[in-house]
């Protein structure tokens, strides 16, 4: 019985650990680095932009054309 509680109380330490270090490096990753450093997950990158609009538009001839053949 103390084997399987001490066994899950790993477990539960373990996971604690991984999302304690999750939030950590989240909350603090900003301050760690160099502020001419691009922080890719803050800023959209304006080749992603263009890379929507493109698939939107793709995705808007599709629906259009989809239309048309109803």
């Amino acid at each position: 019985m103390f084997h399987s509680y001490f066994n899950s109380m790993e477990i539960l330490a373990g996971v604690f650990s991984l999302v304690f270090e999750i939030i950590f490096y989240s909350l603090f990753d900003s301050f760690l680095r160099k502020p001419d450093e691009e922080q890719y997950w803050t800023k959209p990158r304006k080749t992603d932009a263009i890379a929507n609009a493109k698939q939107i538009a793709v995705l808007r001839q599709e629906l259009e054309q989809m239309k048309r053949h109803q």
